[in-house]
This record gives structure tokens, C-alpha cells and sequence, in this order.
């Protein structure tokens, strides 16, 4: 799931420009839509922990962490605006911040709950290295300016995640040509 937004995403980001051709009068927005993309691919990568939490009566674990990333959100976004007086398409990194750490809290409880709290394990699953290189370099590449190059984080994704991309391909096919086999009743 996780690998397949990343892959999403960087296919999306290449191909904006050339949808803002046909809206030009959008194309100033671009790099917010550059900040926004990679803001949400931070907030998959906790999901699976928060239903962990809620699954396991933690609720309020959830909630305080829900609570505690709001607060945070607010507070960087003014602090950003009102102190640092940062462009309109850049306030989103204090979301991309509070996801960030969000996404670890979450990680760190739900590790807890199943006995598994090295830090090496709850880097893996913070942000595991085969994405974390495409991620940081997509958004080094985006805050410098250089959107020229944004089809390098995707070409290095690909080669660092070829073979989770060749099991998707593969789970894909295998549901187009047998839907029965995913029964929600």
C-alpha cells in the first residue's frame, strides 16, 4: 500500500506540468502541489498503527496523539507565517512536520503494543530506507527550486523498490483476472 502511493505520487508529480499547460492560469501553484503530495505520502505510512492502537483499546493513545499533532500543526503554521514569514506554498511543511512526527508517535505506540521497540525496527517502519532516499530527495529537489529534475527521485525508487513493484504488478493482475478472490461478504 505504502510503496504504491509513493509510486503514485512521483508518477503524478512528473506528470502536473504538463496538465498545468492545459491551465496555465494554475501553474503558479505548482509547487504547493509539490509540498501538498509529498505531505500526504508522510500521513500513509501510519495508518496501519492507528488502527493498531484503536483495535487494541487504545483510543486515547490515538486521541492524544491526534490532539498533540493538531496543536503542533497550528503552532508551526503561525510560527511559520507570523515569525519566518514563509510563502504561501511552503506553510504546508508545518503539516509535512507534524505528519512526520505524528506518523513516529503512532509507530512507537503500535511497536509497543506488539513487543517490538528497537529503534531499528521502528526506523523501518517510521520511514524505511528504500522510500526514505526518494522521499528526501524529492522534497530537497522541490524546496531548491530544481523541479527540472523531479523525474530523478523516481528513477532511483524504481531501482530501490523493484521488487515490491513487481509484487504489486503481480497482486494486481491476479485480481483483474480473478475478483472473486477478495470475498467482503
Amino acid at each position: 500500500y505504502i510503496t504504491l502511493a509513493h509510486l503514485l505520487i512521483y508518477i503524478a508529480l512528473i506528470l502536473v506540468p504538463f496538465l498545468f499547460n492545459f491551465m496555465p492560469q494554475y501553474s503558479a501553484s505548482i509547487t504547493s502541489f509539490y509540498m501538498v503530495a509529498l505531505t500526504i505520502l508522510i500521513s500513509c505510512n501510519s495508518f496501519g498503527f492507528l488502527d493498531l492502537l484503536i483495535a487494541r483499546n487504545l483510543e486515547k493513545v490515538a486521541a492524544k496523539l491526534s490532539a498533540f499533532a493538531l496543536i503542533m500543526n497550528c503552532s508551526l503554521a503561525y510560527v511559520f507565517v507570523s515569525h519566518f514569514y514563509v510563502p504561501y506554498s511552503y506553510v504546508i511543511i508545518a503539516t509535512l512536520l507534524t505528519y512526520l512526527l505524528f506518523s513516529l508517535g503512532a509507530i512507537v505506540y503500535g511497536m509497543r503494543c506488539i513487543g517490538q521497540l528497537s529503534f531499528l525496527d521502528i526506523f523501518r517502519n517510521w520511514i524505511p530506507p528504500r522510500l526514505f532516499i526518494s522521499y528526501f530527495m524529492t522534497l530537497a529537489i522541490i524546496l531548491v527550486g530544481c523541479e527540472e529534475f523531479i523525474y530523478v527521485p523516481l528513477t532511483i525508487f524504481i531501482v530501490l523498490n523493484w521488487r515490491v513493484i513487481a509484487e504489486i504488478k503481480t497482486t494486481i493482475s491476479l485480481l483483474m483476472k480473478s475478483p472473486e478472490i477478495v470475498n467482503l461478504k
